[in-house]
């Protein structure tokens, strides 16, 4: 797939946002994620000052707009990419209509372009960030399975971080109980109802997942070591929710209550039942 079709895909994607967050357990399954990455985001500023952050794939932009918000300080710099115009033309636009003058956005595909220049100066603000082994905080959520080679990918995060640096990101998990559950089910079944709604929101259960754009999705310990291997200490890792979510489970509010209830009191290490990993990671000094 070409970089022009991935903007294309992920114009369409962004444009149709709006209708995506009408399901309150698609909103649960992504506040149990949001909510890690400020966990790990608030741990890591505590003890700097005059940080730098650049989001690997902002989309509209809400990570940037709500840790900017749980942060709560002047002396933070959002850098925020993405391929997708309609997503970036968004981010820009909020900002403006919230009088945020400390986040940047521009369109770019970190996995095929040139960032070793200078951000583009938005209408968001002023501020000028330079790319290449210059920021404090590198996130990629929902990104790395979008990439082909995952530590050709992490090396090239790495290198966006200053020495100490941390990387923050999210990714689906591999070893989900559901997804493990499918390989068990002929995929003449699984066919059978790919094009049937009430089941859509199990595509990112399935095995064969040919349409999708998720082509590298990770288990914890290949994350893990993928980590270590390109250079990253420190590493940490936390569950997301247990069940992804999606109109089939807004029907059913004892399930959805049952996998609240869940979230809560299982463990937060991975295993089976994190539906994504969130992870922190630094660079080595």
């Amino acid at each position: 797939m070409t970089a022009s079709d991935h903007s294309e895909q992920y114009d369409a994607m962004h444009q149709g946002m709006k209708l995506f967050w009408h399901s309150p357990s698609e909103d649960y399954y992504f506040y149990k994620i949001k909510d890690n990455i400020a966990r790990f985001f608030i741990k890591e500023i505590q003890s700097k000052k005059n940080i730098s952050v650049l989001d690997v794939g902002c989309g509209l932009g809400m990570d940037i707009l709500m840790l900017n918000r749980k942060a709560n300080r002047t002396d933070i710099t959002f850098t925020g990419i993405d391929v997708s115009p309609v997503a970036i033309k968004t981010a820009q636009a909020a900002c403006l209509q919230l009088g945020i003058s400390n986040c940047n956005f521009r369109v770019a595909d970190f996995s095929s372009e040139n960032l070793e220049n200078r951000a583009e100066q938005s209408s968001a603000g002023p501020s000028r960030t330079e790319f290449g082994s210059g920021f404090d905080i590198v996130l990629a959520s929902e990104v790395i399975e979008h990439m082909a080679d995952v530590k050709a990918s992490l090396l090239k995060l790495r290198s966006f971080l200053k020495k100490d640096g941390a990387l923050i990101l999210s990714t689906p998990n591999e070893n989900h109980f559901l997804k493990q559950l499918s390989k068990a089910v002929p995929k003449k079944i699984i066919s059978a109802f790919r094009n049937e709604q009430k089941w859509l929101h199990m595509r990112r259960y399935w095995q064969d997942q040919a349409e999708s754009t998720h082509v590298s999705v990770q288990t914890p310990s290949q994350l893990k070591k993928a980590l270590a291997e390109t250079g990253f200490i420190n590493i940490e890792l936390r569950r997301g929710g247990v069940l992804f979510g999606g109109p089939w489970l807004d029907k059913r509010p004892f399930l959805f209550s049952l996998a609240i209830m869940l979230d809560a009191l299982l463990p937060k290490s991975i295993g089976y039942f994190g539906s994504d990993v969130i992870i922190k990671a630094n660079s080595p000094d």
